[in-house]
C-alpha cells in the first residue's frame, strides 16, 4: 500500500485503476488550474460571517438555490475536503448542525441538502473547502425524490 495521503501516491493510484483516463493526473488536480477559479479566493477575504468557530465559519451563498442557502467555511485555505485535517472537519460538521438549528429558526424549511463539491469533475468552482447546506421547502421542485443524486439527472428519480 502506498502513502494515501501523498498526492503522487493518489494521482498513480487513480491513473491504475482508471487507466482508460489519460489526463486523470489533470483532473485531479484542475481545481489548483481551473480558469474558473482563477484570482482572489472569495472566501478568504473577510465576510459577513453568521457563527464561527476557530477553524470555520458560516456564511450566506451569494448564488443560493434556495432562501437561505448557506456555506460552511474552513479558514485555512484548503481546496480538497479530503485534505482538510481532523479538527478542521470536526469543526465544519459542528458549524453545520449550529446552522442547521439557524435555519430552522429562521426560516423553518421542510428539509435540507448538503453537499461538498471536491474537483472540477464535481461542480467545485472555488478551490476552498466548503460544504453547502441548503433549505428545502415542500413545492420548491416538482419531483425532489433522490435529491443530491439530481446532479446527474437520469440517475435522480430510481
Amino acid at each position: 500500500m502506498g502513502n494515501w495521503s501523498s498526492e503522487s501516491s493518489f494521482v498513480r493510484i487513480a491513473a491504475h485503476d482508471r487507466p482508460g483516463h489519460p489526463h486523470r493526473q489533470r483532473a485531479i488536480r484542475s481545481t489548483l488550474t481551473d480558469p474558473i477559479a482563477a484570482g482572489p479566493c472569495p472566501f478568504c477575504a473577510r465576510g459577513d460571517d453568521l457563527l464561527a468557530n476557530e477553524h470555520a465559519m458560516v456564511r450566506r451563498d451569494i448564488n443560493p438555490v434556495a432562501s437561505g442557502h448557506l456555506l460552511i467555511i474552513t479558514r485555512r485555505h484548503v481546496a480538497d475536503f479530503f485534505e482538510a485535517t481532523a479538527t478542521e472537519r470536526a469543526s465544519l460538521m459542528a458549524l453545520l448542525l449550529e446552522a442547521k438549528a439557524w435555519l430552522a429558526r429562521e426560516y423553518a424549511p421542510d428539509g435540507f441538502n448538503v453537499g461538498v463539491n471536491i474537483g472540477l469533475a464535481s461542480g467545485q468552482t472555488i478551490p476552498h473547502v466548503h460544504v453547502h447546506l441548503i433549505p428545502r421547502y415542500l413545492g420548491d421542485t416538482p419531483n425532489p425524490r433522490g435529491g443530491v443524486r439530481g446532479v446527474i439527472p437520469d440517475k435522480q428519480t430510481y
